[in-house]
Parts: C-alpha cells; structure tokens; sequence
C-alpha cells in the first residue's frame, strides 16, 4: 500500500507510475480519495493559521486574493494557459498558488 497524497500535484505521476510497475499496472487496483477542493483549500488556510505569529492577522480574503489574481494574470496572458499542475516549469509553475492543489481533472484524464 502507497499513500502518497501529493502525487497528484505532478504531471509526470502517472507515467512514473506505469514506469515504475510496467505490465504489473494492469493487475493493480488503483485507488485515489479526493477532497472537495473548497474544503482543501480552505482547511489549507486554516492550518496556515494554526501556527500562529503573522497569521493570525491573515484574513481569508487577504490570503485568496494574490492567489486569485496571479491565475489571472496567467489566463489573460495565454488562456490556455495550464493552471495545474504546480510541478510545470515556469511560467506555469506559479500560476495558481495553492488553488492548483484542488485541480484533479487534468490528472484523472
């Protein structure tokens, strides 16, 4: 059993994975849990906050704004722009910071 929950933030998973147990891939069961990528995101902040200091001043709003803007800045430069995943090289890389964690369908195609 491998429960890895940062797999799917990578875009070469599943050719890594097919590589890694070849003509075995076809008897395995493949099993991947998702959350709702709101809640994902927003228990993400709130464990942010859990740690006190300088974050405890941080609204919601000011921690989703930046994040919001910067795919936005990517979208009106190129809208096919990939929002997901964050282990593309740049520019992509950075251009939904932490919202790209809640991006599964690209990965489940």
């Amino acid at each position: 059993i491998d429960a890895t929950p940062a797999y799917h933030v990578w875009y070469d998973a599943p050719k890594n994975m097919a590589a890694f147990y070849g003509r075995a891939l076809g008897q395995l069961r493949l099993v991947w849990m998702l959350r709702d990528p709101v809640a994902k995101y927003w228990s993400y902040f709130w464990e942010l906050k859990s740690y006190g200091g300088d974050w405890d001043r941080v609204t919601f709003d000011a921690f989703t704004a930046p994040k919001l803007n910067r795919s936005r800045e990517c979208l009106r430069r190129d809208p096919t722009s990939p929002l997901w995943p964050p282990s593309l090289p740049p520019p992509f890389g950075s251009c939904a910071p932490h919202l790209d964690h809640g991006l599964y369908h690209p990965q489940l195609q």
